[in-house]
């Protein structure tokens, strides 16, 4: 493939058969697989302008991140710059369009030397695609979300589902409907896709955790009285929980429109983010801590 049609090809717009083929190549080139599941207004979008702002901007974090331009990677590429150029400025971005399928390709390099660099990629779905599956009708996925998940299974690869799910919920989605969509992802993994689903790890993220006033309550205690069906297929597996906050956010209505600024960007989530993103593939922490940091640690 010429630079030319490199650059032009879209990921997107291809066949089911040819997702499939990119995804396999992709596993085989050694990229760890993020797969972050947000629906309708649960933050996703915001999440990962976040963590990708904070690689590529923050001045002191312990490591850099080259995103592969590329094809399949051109047009996540680009997507990901507008979302870093978006939260970079503060301003608040709207939810990934029905129909998308983007991935976002990099690679980190630590600081440290001694640690390894790993390629990561990240496949940005819609909300509303993912809210698809009913588990009641076998998975009602669209065929290049099969084409996703059949590649990742029979790579027998490694991925990170992140389960996005907001402290706050609004009038589309309530806390019930929120709970079961994601324990309908969950058990879609477990009964269409076994063996991705042993290969992988799920990470349930509570955004928007700023809202939370109370300092003693965990992210634990909210998923068992908020997410009762998620915490009951996860109690007792390999799940992280974990918050989220991108910051500070100013919110005030017009009428029937809400309007929202970020006043405050919030730079220990992410931080948190990457480290533990880090240490699930590698085994090993970002964080470089002399011999003596270790010893009274």
């Amino acid at each position: 493939m010429s630079e030319v049609e490199e650059e032009t090809k879209v990921f997107n717009d291809q066949s089911e058969h040819e997702i499939s083929r990119e995804i396999y190549k992709i596993c085989q080139d050694g990229y760890f697989t993020v797969f972050p599941v947000g629906f309708r207004a649960a933050g996703k979008t915001m999440l990962m302008s976040s963590i990708f702002r904070f690689s590529d901007r923050h001045p002191t974090k312990p490591f850099t991140v080259t995103p592969d331009k590329r094809y399949p990677f051109n047009t996540g590429n680009k997507q990901r710059d507008f979302m870093v150029q978006q939260f970079d400025a503060e301003e608040l971005m709207g939810r990934t369009a029905q129909g998308t399928l983007d991935l976002f390709g990099m690679s980190l390099n630590p600081d440290n030397l001694k640690l390894d660099k790993i390629k990561l990629n990240f496949i940005d779905i819609s909300g509303e695609d993912i809210a698809n599956i009913k588990t009641s009708q076998n998975g009602e996925l669209t065929g290049k979300l099969k084409a996703v998940f059949s590649a990742l299974e029979l790579y027998t690869s490694r991925v990170a589902f992140l389960l996005i799910t907001p402290f706050t919920t609004n009038e589309e989605n309530g806390d019930s409907e929120e709970d079961t969509l994601q324990a309908n992802f969950i058990n879609f993994l477990k009964t269409d896709y076994p063996s991705l689903y042993l290969n992988s790890k799920l990470f349930i993220i509570v955004t928007k955790w700023d809202q939370n006033n109370d300092p003693q309550y965990s992210v634990e205690q909210f998923i068992k009285e908020k997410r009762p069906a998620v915490f009951s297929l996860t109690r007792n597996t390999s799940s992280i929980y974990g918050e989220y906050s991108i910051g500070k956010v100013l919110e005030t209505k017009q009428g029937d429109i809400t309007h929202a600024h970020l006043v405050e960007r919030d730079d220990k989530c992410p931080l948190r983010f990457w480290e533990m993103l880090y240490k699930i593939h590698t085994g090993k922490s970002l964080e470089h801590k002399t011999w003596w940091q270790r010893l009274i640690s």
